[in-house]
């Protein structure tokens, strides 16, 4: 009879211990996704995607640039469709123009679809029927060979990793003694965005380099569903800055910043959200008389004049619990800053967890 007992009693406690480590197991699962879908842990690793599409493009225009195109002018951040895409590069030939996708893991399907409609795009708007626009896909971190993709529009689309990048542009625009088709009227729109992508990166290593705990981040794409970046976030212990950088239409620039902090604000909604515009058509900086859509001034700053309105603002930002989440937001996600030789280096790499 004891020993039924006993057996009873063990089989009781092993079912207890099972039960318990069973609850235990779904409580840490749990736990796992509500930290996945927590607005910070969603922002750090929108950020460090973001961080891995800009370094992308900026190997692109390199391999582009090593090749020294005669007649060739290139830039990238032009607006398609009303907005910026900093990940698309456009390469004015003597004779053609290149229109590129630089992706990192996205659907090939999707790619070829969104460069083939801002190849028709973009030869409506050069109004150059004489001039063909191709379209390419460059799929960073892949050796892959070049192929050609049927698009909607009937036309081939150019599929390839990029080290063949340079070669298949080289092959299909051409070299010429002639300077690039780049037209008059479209000038203005090329010269702006080249500025913009220059201040931009200006801006990014000099809050680097001012800040280095802070969380900035260029070309931010969120996740929400929308297809436009946020050309510059910097959230620090004072304040998150949330920055258009434009040097022409400041009607748009307005409307744009006024929809990056209502984006923004569904992930830090307790931060105060500072609205910034950086243009050179201010001497240092002014407020007003534009707001956002919470009915904060619109500060339009130098881009100069930055780092030092950055230092002296005195709002509720981030703690630095926070900011440490969010340069490493998930297991196996990680964002560092640090200081070589030339400067600060930004990165991004997997944890051992």
């Amino acid at each position: 009879m004891a020993y039924f007992l006993g057996a009873a009693f063990v089989v009781a406690a092993d079912v207890a211990i099972d039960g318990v480590m069973h609850m235990r197991s779904v409580a840490r699962q749990n736990r796992a996704i509500a930290l996945w879908n927590s607005p910070l842990s969603r922002l750090g690793r929108c950020g460090i995607y973001s961080l891995r599409a800009t370094t992308a493009v900026e190997e692109a225009l390199t391999e582009i640039y090593e090749i020294e195109p005669y007649g060739w002018t290139y830039t990238n951040g032009l607006y398609f469709a009303g907005s910026r895409v900093p990940e698309r590069i456009v390469v004015f030939a003597s004779a053609a123009v290149a229109v590129i996708d630089v992706i990192l893991y996205e659907d090939y399907a999707f790619a070829v679809r969104y460069v083939d409609e801002a190849a028709l795009e973009l030869t409506d708007r050069l109004c150059l029927p004489r001039i063909p626009v191709f379209g390419f896909v460059c799929r960073a971190g892949l050796d892959e060979e070049p192929r050609y993709l049927p698009a909607a529009s009937g036309r081939p689309v150019g599929v390839t990793g990029r080290p063949w990048l340079p070669g298949l542009l080289r092959a299909r625009l051409g070299d010429s003694d002639e300077g690039s088709c780049l037209p008059d009227h479209f000038e203005p729109a090329f010269q702006a965005a080249s500025w913009a992508y220059e201040q931009q990166s200006n801006l990014f290593w000099d809050m680097l380099r001012e800040f280095p705990h802070w969380w900035t981040i260029m070309n931010l794409r969120l996740d929400d569903e929308q297809d436009e970046t946020v050309d510059l976030v910097c959230a620090g212990p004072n304040a998150v800055f949330a920055i258009d950088v434009s040097n022409v239409d400041p009607d748009g620039s307005v409307k744009r910043i006024s929809r990056h902090i209502h984006r923004l604000r569904a992930y830090l909604p307790w931060a105060n959200l500072v609205p910034v515009i950086i243009t050179d058509s201010v001497r240092r900086m002014e407020f007003g008389p534009h707001v956002d859509t919470a009915g904060n001034k619109i500060a339009w700053i130098n881009p100069d004049c930055f780092t030092e309105f950055a230092r002296k603002v005195r709002l509720r930002g981030l703690s630095a619990a926070e900011i440490a989440f969010l340069n490493a937001p998930a297991p196996g996600w990680r964002r560092t800053v640090g200081f070589g030789p030339d400067g600060p280096e930004v990165s991004w790499g997997w944890t051992d967890e």
